[in-house]
């Protein structure tokens, strides 16, 4: 489990340091998948559920309580 902790919070740390106004929800995702990859860790929302989920991470735009498919 504290492993896979620090791999979380190291790539929430670089996924919070790449933001800059104006970042498309893609650019986010596909960095974190491939950190993930690169740690061998999965990403759960990966292809979850009965329609399954087609990116790595969930994520809200401006503060809306709402979980969102990463795009461009």
């Amino acid at each position: 489990m504290r492993e896979t902790c620090e791999v979380a919070a190291s790539i929430l740390g670089k996924a919070g340091a790449m933001l800059e106004p104006g970042m498309c929800s893609e650019d986010i995702d596909a960095m974190v998948h491939s950190e993930l990859v690169a740690n061998n860790a999965y990403p759960s929302p990966l292809l979850y559920g009965r329609s399954p989920f087609p990116k790595s991470i969930c994520i809200s735009v401006n503060e809306v309580a709402l979980h969102g498919i990463p795009d461009d």
